[in-house]
């Protein structure tokens, strides 16, 4: 079994989108969100992807999407 964690250290909102899945979490100021999978392939069990939206940034809410791997 593969175990992550996400940490939001930011002062704002941040948004974890969890794909394949397509679900999204929205984790508080020094909010953790573990993420397990069963997945026993041969790549990464995930991978994580940080990108801006210049709208939520000005809200101070960043963005982050975790692949799970498949």
């Amino acid at each position: 079994m593969a175990v992550m964690e996400v940490r939001n250290d930011n002062t704002g909102w941040l948004i974890m989108w969890l794909e394949p899945l397509g679900e999204d979490r929205w984790l508080a100021p020094g909010e953790v969100f573990r993420i397990r999978s069963d997945y026993t392939g041969n790549d990464q069990a995930f991978s994580i992807t940080c990108w801006v939206n210049e709208e939520d940034r000005a809200a101070e809410i960043e963005n982050v999407t975790v692949w799970i791997g498949s």
